[in-house]
Parts: C-alpha cells; structure tokens; sequence
C-alpha cells in the first residue's frame, strides 16, 4: 500500500460563515487537490471519510450525524458521505435567483477586467445557461461597457453644466468656458440624435 505524503499541508478548515454553498465548493476543490497531492485518494474509504471530517473541522460533526445515511457503511463511504454533504450545503441550486446574481455583477471600480470575467464565468457555472454560456457572459461584458459608457457621459454632461452655473455665477460669458454641453457630446462614444430642427 502506498503512504500519505505527510508533508502536504492539510487544507485549510471549512469557513461556516457567510455563503455556505460557495465556501463548501471552495473547500472541496482543496480536498480534491489534497487527496491527489497526498495520495489519500488511494486509502481506504474509512480513512479518507475520517481525514475528510478532521480537515473540515469539529462543527461538522453535528451536521454529519444528522445526514440521512441508509445504513451504517455509508458514513465510512467517502463518495456517499461528500454527495450527502453536497446536498447539505448546495442543495437544489435556484437558476433564476443565480442568473439575477450572474445579471447584477458589474466591474468594480479599479478591478481588472480579467478578475471581472473570471467572476463572470464562476457566477455563469450556476445558472444552466448550458451551450449558451459563453454567449450569456459576452453579453454581460457589453451590457457592462455600454453602462459604463453612458454614466461616463452623463458625468461629462453634469460637469459641464456645473461649469456653465460657475461661469454665470462668477460673471465669465458663456464662450470663455472650457467644456460646454456640445462639446461634451464630442467627447462621447455614445452619440444620440439631435433634437434640433
């Protein structure tokens, strides 16, 4: 039988505060890898089960002797034990609550867009969008430049009038002022129509 790389760090304890679903699913990619890196994963089901447990931390236990096991092997059976865990933590996965969470993501101010489509594509995983995916989160991104776009020229056009008011107010004439409403709507990409006549 081979032996447990002992040198592994075990992973770190599952974090029972704030989103369970997403931390369990955090926790249980670090299992895997862990299993792999060790060679746990060639261990017996009893003990891969009991280091499982161990590294997860003393508040599962609770919720370990309350999984619905059908009998007694299951809850040394790894397999059936992370399946019942699965349901505990994850449950049935609500699709039109997850696309509201996918809908409402925007890049944050200051965040690179890479850590924004990464988000993108993790949020993307729950929703079912199935071959559909890829063109749901191109959509987003658009959707995401286009917002961003029109309040940047909603800002060029407050700042402009806020100029125009300063202007008035300290007595300067109205073409001695640097940014004007025409020129601001040179300054946007997103050009509307005149009004005009």
């Amino acid at each position: 039988p081979q032996f447990i790389q002992s040198s592994i760090p075990l992973p770190s304890k599952l974090d029972f505060k704030g989103n369970l679903a997403v931390n369990w699913k955090k926790f249980k990619r670090l299992w895997t890898n862990y299993e792999i890196a060790s060679r746990l994963s060639t261990q017996s089901s009893n003990l891969r089960t009991a280091t499982l447990l161990t590294c997860i931390g003393p508040d599962i236990l609770e919720i370990y002797d309350g999984l619905p096991f059908g009998n007694e092997e299951e809850k040394t059976d790894i397999d059936k034990v992370i399946e019942l865990l699965d349901a505990f933590f994850i449950g049935e996965t609500n699709e039109i609550y997850e696309a509201y969470l996918f809908n409402q993501r925007v890049q944050e101010v200051g965040e690179s867009f890479d850590v924004f489509l990464t988000a993108l594509r993790s949020l993307a995983k729950t929703c079912n969008f199935g071959i559909m995916q890829e063109r749901m989160i191109r959509d987003r991104v658009c959707i995401d430049i286009c917002r961003a776009s029109e309040t940047t020229s909603k800002q060029l056009k407050e700042m402009s009038h806020a100029e125009e008011v300063s202007a008035v107010a300290t007595g300067h004439p109205k073409s001695k002022i640097g940014l004007r409403h025409n020129e601001v709507r040179n300054f946007s990409k997103v050009q509307r129509p005149s009004t005009t006549k």
